[in-house]
């Protein structure tokens, strides 16, 4: 049986954290997309080329739309609570490790690289799939030279695994990492995760000896 991609949207269109709310993926999204990859840096570890102009980006974010709705993927962009103001695009997809093995995929808007909305992103988005279906385990690939995708999944509780290459669209090998969590590991690490978040309170909460 194949994995509910349409379900699981579904259900994480439902979910926020402080900061963020999740939605599917729409077309006028290619916007904000297609400005952001007018930063170089935004760029340099993508496997597809720099779009040259709008009318690109609207392409691939049509493609990612379509493949949603044949149940292919999960397509969803982070925005802003507040405002709406788009953030990231997130995929879960097939990782070919079986059916019930979600690779994630995500694209940062530049403006939000720093403030730490990523790592809320990805923390929101794997809990969303443990809670919310029956996905063993997440996966993640980044290049070796894109040290920032690699820290974010560490940040995130990811083990490193296996090293590979990487092709790109245009035909590219890039030595890659891939980074793998279990759902029996993600609960433990939010479980230690609450336990020193209570720890803290209860010190702040503990006066000083008179």
């Amino acid at each position: 049986m194949s994995f509910d991609f349409r379900d699981l949207a579904d259900r994480l269109e439902k979910r926020c954290s402080r900061r963020l709310a999740l939605r599917e993926l729409a077309y006028c999204d290619a916007w904000p997309l297609f400005q952001a990859t007018r930063t170089p840096r935004f760029n340099e570890h993508l496997t597809w080329a720099m779009p040259q102009q709008e009318r690109e980006a609207e392409a691939r974010v049509d493609a990612i739309r379509a493949a949603a709705r044949r149940n292919q993927l999960t397509a969803l962009s982070a925005v802003v609570r507040d405002t709406g103001e788009w953030v990231s695009l997130f995929r879960f997809q097939p990782s070919g490790h079986g059916p019930r093995s979600l690779e994630i995929g995500v694209w940062t808007h530049p403006n939000f690289w720093h403030g730490r909305y990523s790592p809320e992103l990805m923390t929101l988005c794997i809990d969303g799939a443990f809670e919310s279906s029956d996905a063993s385990e997440i996966v993640g690939a980044g290049a070796v030279e894109n040290r920032g995708s690699l820290a974010l999944m560490r940040v995130a509780g990811m083990k490193a695994g296996r090293s590979f290459q990487k092709e790109t669209e245009s035909g590219v090998l890039l030595p890659a990492i891939e980074y793998r969590i279990s759902r029996d590991e993600w609960q433990t690490s939010r479980h230690k995760q609450a336990e020193r978040r209570l720890a803290r309170a209860t010190e702040e909460r503990i006066p000083e000896p008179a």
